[in-house]
């Protein structure tokens, strides 16, 4: 979330991602049974507090990021765990 806020020269902050929502992605991924829908809804709440916005405009983009995720990480598990059966 610092990186979301730190000051950046124009030309890059328009080209910067959203860090927060790139971490919460990768422990989503990472961590699925720990990090899940409902921590996303508490990340997006604490960006909102934390740039000052109306509170929940932010939330509801790290749920459905999640949902994403827990999709992705699914397809991978079970593509390696496929791919380790066939193997002969």
């Amino acid at each position: 979330m610092c990186l979301s806020i730190a000051p950046w020269p124009n030309p890059l902050a328009t080209l910067m991602p959203s860090w927060t929502l790139l971490a919460f992605m990768y422990w989503n991924i990472a961590l699925p049974h720990k990090v899940s829908v409902g921590t996303g809804f508490i990340t997006g709440l604490l960006f909102d507090t934390l740039i000052g916005s109306t509170l929940g405009q932010n939330a509801l983009t790290p749920q459905k990021l999640s949902r994403l995720a827990a999709g992705l990480f699914c397809s991978v598990v079970f593509s390696h765990h496929e791919a380790l059966v066939t193997v002969d």
